[in-house]
């Protein structure tokens, strides 16, 4: 490859100058890359990424409560009430 080059007398003329053209390949387990030219740069660049593949396989769990409550409270018509209660639940986790 032949790159001009300007002469160090003033005169106006190019010379031209035979330069070798660097080449080099860099390699490693994720990546491969080049290097080229007579001023050397990046050509190119291959990431190779590991892919992964995660399951987590989770089961449904059925939950039951029961409680109980007592307390005061309010009906609609203004009257108090007092009183104890049994509740029984279910639930399941979608």
């Amino acid at each position: 490859m032949y790159v001009p080059v300007d002469s160090l007398i003033y005169v106006h003329d190019t010379t031209f100058v035979a330069m070798e053209r660097e080449f080099k390949q860099y390699s490693g387990e994720e990546y491969e890359a080049v290097v080229s030219g007579v001023d050397p740069a990046l050509e190119s660049l291959k990431i190779f990424r590991k892919e992964m593949v995660v399951t987590n396989t989770m089961t449904q769990k059925r939950k039951w409560s029961f409680s109980v409550v007592a307390g005061p409270s309010v009906l609609y018509n203004g009257d108090f009430y007092s009183g104890i209660g049994v509740t029984l639940g279910f639930g399941y986790n979608f």
